[in-house]
This record gives structure tokens, C-alpha cells and sequence, in this order.
């Protein structure tokens, strides 16, 4: 098992064992479906991700969104992964009452929120080239 951070977009934060065994379906069950994976440049930091969050039009989970520095939606799975690419407990830093506190609190900030929303098209077109 290994330490990790569940952020849902109401606010809310707990510290979630992820499974050795059949982690993904865990992950699954906290995310509310399928998800990707986004790491973080540099860190061993990554999140587990709604795979069509955007497109379902899930809430935008400002905090991560605001760390990763890309738009992410919906509740998040935030992890640390070893040097030979298996899970590990978060770090530390990132299990603080004060990181926690403003994740919670940039979650719920309806100003950022509607700033995160002008950034992006509900309605989004996609082309396919092929060749």
C-alpha cells in the first residue's frame, strides 16, 4: 500500500491507501471511471485523472489544476511514484495542513473557478488527420 491524497472538487481531502493489489480499480472507484495518468515535471509527483473529465463536463479541480499548471476535472488521485516506477507514499510536504488547507480552499473559490472556466470551450471540436 502506499499514501496518497484524494482531492474532490467540493473541497474535501483525505489521505487514501492505494493498494498494491488491483490499485486501478481503487483509483477508479475514487475518480468515478476510467482515468490517465499526469505527472508533474521534474517530481515524482503525478495524478490520476478523469479520463474524459473535461468532456463530461465535470467540475474543474482548481487546486490540481492550479499545481500541474493545466486544466484538470473532476476528483483527482494525487501519488508519488519510486525510483523503479512503482507507487510510494506521497511526500510529505504535500500531506501538511497548510498545502492541504489551500487545496481545500482553492477548490471551493468560485472566483478561480470562473477564471478556470473562461480558459476553456464546453463544447470542444476535434479533428482526426490521418497519414
Amino acid at each position: 500500500m502506499s499514501k496518497a491524497l484524494h482531492l474532490k472538487t467540493n473541497g474535501e481531502i483525505t489521505v487514501v491507501d492505494i493498494p498494491t493489489e488491483d490499485g486501478h480499480i481503487f483509483i477508479n472507484h475514487k475518480i468515478g471511471g476510467w482515468f490517465d495518468v499526469v505527472r508533474l515535471r521534474d517530481t515524482n509527483l503525478h495524478a490520476y485523472v478523469h479520463d474524459t473529465g473535461l468532456i463530461d463536463n465535470l467540475p474543474i479541480n482548481n487546486a490540481v489544476s492550479m499545481l500541474f499548471d493545466q486544466l484538470l476535472c473532476g476528483d483527482i488521485v494525487l501519488s508519488s511514484i519510486g525510483d523503479n516506477g512503482e507507487e510510494v507514499d506521497i511526500d510529505g510536504i504535500y500531506r501538511k495542513l497548510d498545502f492541504l488547507v489551500e487545496c481545500s480552499r482553492l477548490n471551493t473559490d468560485d472566483k478561480m473557478s470562473e477564471r478556470l472556466e473562461k480558459m476553456i470551450d464546453r463544447n470542444p471540436t476535434y479533428t482526426i488527420t490521418v497519414g
